[in-house]
């Protein structure tokens, strides 16, 4: 589904294909979503491209604003899989504690 998703955004003039992008990429967060997320990075590469090409004086400002919220989508996304991967590691920090108790248990029980 994202596939069709992501074909459907070539399409378009380069300041709405931005706000869709923009759009799929807070869902995306939402949803912790992160591989999905790599995988537009072409996409939204190809897509800055054409919007920095086609500014003129009439789009300048919303160009800017719309690269702008794109920016703080992706700043969004990388603080939320930061914070995921902390949590993460607390996880299996406490994990490996857990293995180490069970672990020494067994060793000094003689089982």
């Amino acid at each position: 589904m994202l596939e069709a998703d992501i074909s459907e955004t070539r399409v378009g003039d380069s300041m709405s294909e931005l706000r869709v992008l923009r759009q799929k990429i807070d869902l995306l967060v939402q949803e912790a979503q992160w591989q999905q997320i790599a995988a537009l990075d072409e996409i939204v590469r190809d897509v800055i491209s054409q919007a920095v090409q086609s500014v003129t004086d009439d789009n300048r400002d919303e160009i800017r604003e719309d690269l702008n919220n794109l920016q703080q989508s992706y700043a969004t996304a990388l603080a939320s899989m930061q914070r995921k991967q902390g949590e993460s590691a607390s996880e299996l920090a406490s994990m490996q504690r857990s293995y180490k108790a069970a672990k020494s248990y067994l060793d000094s029980s003689k089982f």
